[in-house]
């Protein structure tokens, strides 16, 4: 969904304003009328995905909502989702936005910061959650600040050697991830 198409607002209109109106969403197309209205339409967006997370009685369509607000295509958005859900949603589901987010290459950039200054509200999170952010955070954010991220977790790991094998694992996706964009780079 988040390929770049400039014309994404018009072909997903029918579908952006029925999640912003709360309409019912077929399960096949749900995921991505919902990252969709995520991405065009942030600030009316994150309250009519507040509203379907409050009201849906499926995990399916909650998991949805949830994976959605990390398709924001603004920042501010994002950032408040993540405080709503590190703030009210059970704590089995609160690394699907923040997984989601770091595969979203408008919210890579300030995504690091954020985790960094989060990071000590994260490690509450139960480890196999928390070890899923940091790996996703650590392997696509880096590709906007490697030494930052580098920095970071080198320090991280010798604070928290339990977590040295996980650091490990994003580092070397980073790595990966980065001979990637170099080759892209070549065509």
């Amino acid at each position: 969904l988040i390929s770049g198409r400039m014309d994404l607002r018009q072909r997903m209109a029918g579908a952006v304003e029925g999640v912003l109106a709360g309409a019912a969403i077929h399960p096949d197309l749900i995921q991505s009328s919902l990252q969709a209205a995520a991405f065009c339409d942030g600030p009316r967006a994150l309250d009519a995905l507040v509203r379907r997370l409050e009201n849906t009685d499926s995990e399916h369509e909650r998991l949805a909502v949830l994976g959605a607000m990390g398709a924001f295509g603004d920042w501010p958005s994002a950032q408040a989702a993540f405080e709503m859900v590190l703030a009210e949603v059970p704590e089995r589901n609160r690394f699907v936005p923040l997984v989601a987010a770091a595969a979203n290459p408008i919210l890579t950039v300030a995504l690091w910061p954020w985790f960094v200054g989060n990071h000590a509200r994260l490690e509450t999170m139960h480890p196999l959650l928390y070890e899923r952010i940091l790996v996703a955070a650590t392997a696509v954010s880096g590709l906007a600040c490697p030494e930052a991220v580098r920095d970071f977790t080198r320090r991280y790991a010798e604070e928290r050697p339990a977590l040295a094998s996980v650091i490990e694992m994003g580092l070397e996706r980073l790595a990966i991830n980065e001979r990637m964009a170099a080759h892209e780079a070549l065509d």
